[in-house]
C-alpha cells in the first residue's frame, strides 16, 4: 500500500485495535502495523505444547468502559465472560475476597494491634467503591454512549461528584497510602497497604484495585488472546488492513504535518492521519525528527519511571484441572509471606524473587480446554526490576541472551517454584512444561520501556502527566497518540477509551482540523514564550 490511505495505526494492542475498528467502521481506509507476530501487545496470550498462558494482563476490569465499547462493535457476548475471583493467603489466614466486610475482618485478624484502624480503612474503601460503581454505570462516561444518553450520563456524573466532593477530590489527587494513614497506625499494616501492588499508587488506582477484586474483574472464557483476535478480525472484516512483523521506525513529517511512516522493512507508507499506540518515549526520542518537542518535555518523559515490570513463570502441570481447583479454589490466588513483599529496588540481591509475594493465575479452572486433557496450566507472577543483576545478566543489551541471562532465568524459575510450593505442595514433581517471561521478554514483544507492566508509573508525584492525563495530541498535526501511554494511568480500559476518543476526533472531520490548528498555535506560542 504505497498510495495514501486515510489513517495508519501503529500498534495492535487494545488502544490501536479499538481506534482502528471505529475508524474502519466509519468508512476510512486504515492500515495497522504491528511489529509482533500477533495482536495484543501487553494483552497477548500464547500456547506451548497445548497449554495456554496469558503473557501480560491476567484479568480485565470493565469500569463502565470496556463492555460498552465492545457492545458498540458487536463483540460483547455476556456468556463468554467469567467473574474472576481473588483469594488471599497471608499469615495463616486463607480468604476468598467477595466483599469489604469480609476482607476487613480478615485483615483485622492478621493485624490485631490495629483492628479498629483496619476496619475503618476498609469502610472508607467501600465508600470509594460505591462512588466508583455509580460513576461507571452505563452512559455516565464519555464516549461509552451517544447522543442524549451520553449527555444525561455526563450530567449524572457531575452531580455525583458534586454530591460527594470529598471522595471526588480524593480520587482526583490523593494517594492510597495517605488514605490508609488516616486510619491505620500499625506500621506493618501500613507497609502491607503500600507494598501490595505498585509503589506510590494514587487513591483512584489503589482503591480501584480493591473495587475490581470485589466487583469488577472479568476473564474472557477462551483466553485474553481470543478477545484481541476478535478485535483484529472485526477490524479486517470492516476493510482494515493489518500487517504483522512490521516495525514502524520513523514518522515522516512534512511542513509540520505527519505524512507517513517508514518501516524497518524499507517501506514508505503515506496517510493523512497517523495514530501511534506505543511507548511515548520511543516516539519522541527515536521516531520523530529531533527538535519536534521541547527539550523540557523530552527530559520530563525520559526521566519519569515506568510502571514496575513483572516476571512470570508459565507452568504446564501433569495435574487434572479438578485437582488444581481443589488446591487453588479460584482463578487468582495471592500468597504473601509473613515478611511481605521484597523491595524490588534491591537490584543486587540474587534472591530478590525468593520468599516474596506471588500471584497465581489459573484460567483453566473455568475452561479446561486451555490445557491438554488431564493436565492444567497456570502463571505465577511477582514484581521485579529491569536493572536486576546487571539488567538480567545482559549488561544493558536488551537484545542479548548470554549464558548469564539463561542462568538467572533458571534461578528465578526455581525461586518462584519454591514460593508456589507454599500453595501447591510437591508442584515440582508435576511440571510438564515451564518457561519464564522477564522484562526483556516484554520489551521484545511490546517495545515498552524497561519492560514496564503498564505505561508511566502509577505514582502521581512521579508520573509526568498525572495533572494532565490526556496526551492524545502531539506537536505534529495529523499525528495522535492512543493506547495506555496516552491516558494516565494507563491500563486496559484507559487504552480502550483512548482508541475510541482519538477515532471520534478524526472522524469529526472539519472539527478535527480546526481544533488541531488552534492547538498547534497555542503550543507554538507557549514554546516561544
Amino acid at each position: 500500500m504505497n498510495e495514501t490511505c486515510d489513517a495508519i495505526v501503529i500498534g495492535a494492542g487494545m488502544g490501536g485495535l479499538m481506534c482502528g475498528n471505529f475508524l474502519a467502521r466509519a468508512g476510512l481506509r486504515v492500515l495497522m502495523l504491528e511489529h509482533n507476530h500477533q495482536p495484543g501487545g501487553l494483552m497477548a496470550g500464547f500456547r506451548r505444547k497445548g497449554f495456554y498462558f496469558d503473557a501480560g494482563d491476567q484479568s480485565i476490569e470493565n469500569a463502565g468502559i470496556l463492555f460498552p465499547l465492545l457492545k458498540q462493535l458487536g463483540l460483547y457476548r455476556e456468556h463468554e465472560w467469567e467473574r474472576a475471583r481473588y483469594r488471599m493467603i497471608l499469615n495463616g489466614v486463607d480468604h476468598v475476597i467477595t466483599d469489604f466486610k469480609g476482607i476487613a475482618d480478615v485483615m483485622a485478624q492478621v493485624f490485631p494491634a490495629d483492628a479498629a484502624g483496619v476496619r475503618g480503612f476498609f469502610a472508607e474503601l467501600e465508600k470509594i467503591s460505591r462512588f466508583l460503581q455509580a460513576a461507571t454505570d452505563k452512559g455516565r462516561l464519555p464516549y461509552t454512549a451517544s447522543g442524549l444518553e451520553q449527555a444525561m450520563g455526563l450530567a449524572r456524573l457531575i452531580l455525583l461528584a458534586l454530591s460527594n466532593p470529598r471522595i471526588a477530590r480524593e480520587l482526583a489527587s490523593g494517594k492510597i497510602e495517605h488514605v490508609a494513614g488516616r486510619f491505620i497506625k500499625d506500621p506493618a499494616m501500613l507497609r502491607f497497604v503500600s507494598g501490595l501492588g505498585y509503589k506510590g499508587m494514587s487513591t483512584a488506582t489503589g482503591a480501584g484495585f480493591w473495587h475490581m477484586w470485589i466487583n469488577d474483574y472479568w476473564y474472557p472464557w477462551r483466553g485474553i488472546q481470543s478477545l484481541m483476535d476478535d478485535l483484529a478480525g472485526s477490524f479486517r472484516a470492516h476493510g482494515g488492513e493489518l500487517r504483522f512483523k512490521t516495525l514502524a521506525e520513523e514518522i515522516i513529517v512534512n511542513r509540520g504535518r505527519a505524512a507517513g511512516v517508514r518501516t524497518a522493512q524499507g517501506e514508505t507508507l503515506h496517510a493523512r492521519h497517523i495514530i501511534y499506540c506505543g511507548d511515548m518515549v520511543r516516539l519522541y526520542t527515536r521516531m520523530l525528527p529531533k527538535g519536534t518537542a521541547a527539550p523540557a518535555f523530552i527530559d520530563r518523559i525520559t526521566a519519569a519511571p515506568v510502571a514496575e515490570p513483572l516476571v512470570a513463570l508459565y507452568l504446564g502441570l501433569d495435574m487434572p484441572v479438578e485437582e488444581l481447583r481443589t488446591l487453588l479454589k479460584v482463578h487468582h490466588t495471592f500468597h504473601i509471606p509473613r515478611e511481605g513483599g521484597k523491595d524490588i529496588a534491591l537490584v543486587h540481591d540474587p534472591d530478590l524473587h525468593r520468599d516474596t509475594w506471588i500471584e497465581i493465575n489459573a484460567p483453566c479452572l473455568d475452561n479446561p480446554a486451555l490445557a491438554p486433557e488431564g493436565k492444567s496450566a497456570l502463571t505465577v507472577q511477582t514484581m521485579t526490576n529491569y536493572h536486576w543483576m546487571n539488567t538480567w545478566g545482559t549488561g544493558g543489551d536488551e537484545a542479548a541472551r548470554p549464558e548469564e541471562y539463561r542462568r538467572l532465568k533458571e534461578k528465578v524459575m526455581d525461586d518462584l517454584l519454591h514460593n508456589l510450593e507454599n500453595v501447591i505442595p510437591g508442584v515440582r514433581q508435576k511440571v510438564a512444561y515451564r518457561d519464564l517471561g522477564t522484562p526483556l521478554s516484554t520489551i521484545r514483544f511490546t517495545l515498552n520501556k524497561e519492560g514496564g507492566s503498564c505505561a508511566f508509573t502509577f505514582d502521581p508525584d512521579l508520573a509526568p502527566f498525572s495533572r494532565q492525563p490526556a496526551q492524545f495530541r502531539t506537536p505534529v498535526r495529523g499525528l495522535y497518540m492512543a493506547g495506555q501511554w496516552s491516558l494516565w494511568p494507563g491500563g486496559v480500559v484507559g487504552a480502550a477509551l483512548s482508541g475510541k476518543i482519538v477515532a471520534s476526533h478524526i472522524i469529526s472531520g472539519f472539527y478535527n482540523e480546526a481544533t488541531d490548528w488552534v492547538y498547534q498555535l497555542i503550543r507554538k506560542a507557549r514554546r516561544s514564550g
